[in-house]
C-alpha cells in the first residue's frame, strides 16, 4: 500500500509503499481507501514547525 511518510523532520512527507496489514486485530476492520488528502498538521509536524515534531520517526 502506498503511505505518506516523514522520515525526517525539515522534509515534506513521501508516498512511499509499505506493507499493509495482513489482518485486523480485535475490534478492528480493514477498509480500501481509494484516496486520502494531508492534513496540514501533517506537513507542519513533518517540517518541524508543530509542537508534536519530536515524535519518534518514521511517522506514517
Amino acid at each position: 500500500m502506498r503511505a505518506a511518510l516523514v522520515r525526517t523532520f525539515g522534509t515534506p512527507p513521501r508516498c512511499e509503499e509499505v506493507d499493509a496489514p495482513q489482518e485486523a486485530g480485535p475490534g478492528e476492520v480493514l477498509v480500501d481507501v481509494l484516496a486520502a488528502g494531508l492534513h496540514p498538521r501533517v506537513r507542519s509536524a513533518a517540517d518541524g514547525s508543530h509542537y508534536t515534531s519530536r515524535g519518534t520517526l518514521p511517522l506514517v
